[in-house]
């Protein structure tokens, strides 16, 4: 699903400016992401299949542009 994270890593500055923090199971929009969680969600991504999934104040979520 998120296949451009490995644009993200190279680039990663520029896209944490745009990301969003989505919820995994409602798919709303929470907030921007912080620099944090998308690094948390691109190392999620490469061992749970490509979804991203981390846990935000006990909420499942992931990271998007």
């Amino acid at each position: 699903m998120n296949t451009w994270y490995n644009d993200a890593t190279t680039n990663f500055k520029t896209f944490s400016e745009s990301s969003d923090l989505i919820d995994y199971e409602t798919g709303d929009i929470i907030r921007k992401a912080t620099a944090d969680e998308l690094r948390e969600s691109i190392d999620a991504a490469k061992v749970d299949g490509g979804a991203g999934v981390i846990d935000v104040d006990g909420r499942s979520c992931y990271v998007s542009e």
